[in-house]
């Protein structure tokens, strides 16, 4: 038997195969995909980063927790092209079509499912002639998960 996964592994997996087959032609990765061999071909990119607040039960002994779960999407174009803001647009409509309504990630019930606003472009210059764009889609829902070891959550 394999070993439960903390549910933000879960999250990140379900939410990046989902991705990876609705979008594919944007390069969907975990932030630590960054620091291991990432090449400057592997724009557009989308990031994925899983964060949670758990909520414990009024019953101190209840095995299930409600965990709030935020999954930031950050969206990044390094290029030289002039409308760069148009193609980070471009690339956040077709994720956002495709989050509206996911269906089952693979990570069990979810609900209160919400595609947040999006962040303002932020525009960092790589060299003189080119530039990176990110801006940032967060993605809001809640999850139950059994928290008798949090480190091996289930979503019931």
């Amino acid at each position: 038997m394999a070993a439960a996964e903390h549910i933000r592994t879960q999250v990140r997996k379900g939410v990046k195969a989902h991705l990876a087959a609705a979008v594919g032609d944007l390069n969907v990765h975990y932030a630590s995909r960054i620091v291991r061999s990432f090449q400057s071909d592997n724009f557009p990119l989308v990031l994925i980063a899983v964060t949670d607040i758990p909520r414990p039960s009024a019953d101190p002994t209840a095995p299930i927790v409600e965990r709030d779960i935020t999954v930031s999407l950050k969206v990044s174009e390094r290029t030289a092209f002039e409308d760069v803001e148009d193609r980070v647009d471009a690339m956040c409509l077709r994720l956002e079509k495709a989050l509206v309504r996911p269906g089952d990630l693979g990570f069990g019930k979810h609900w209160g499912w919400k595609v947040g606003a999006t962040s303002a472009p932020e525009l960092e210059p790589l060299t003189e002639d080119t530039l990176l764009m990110s801006v940032v889609m967060p993605i809001t829902f809640t999850v139950s998960t059994l928290d008798t070891d949090p480190s091996r959550n289930i979503n019931p």
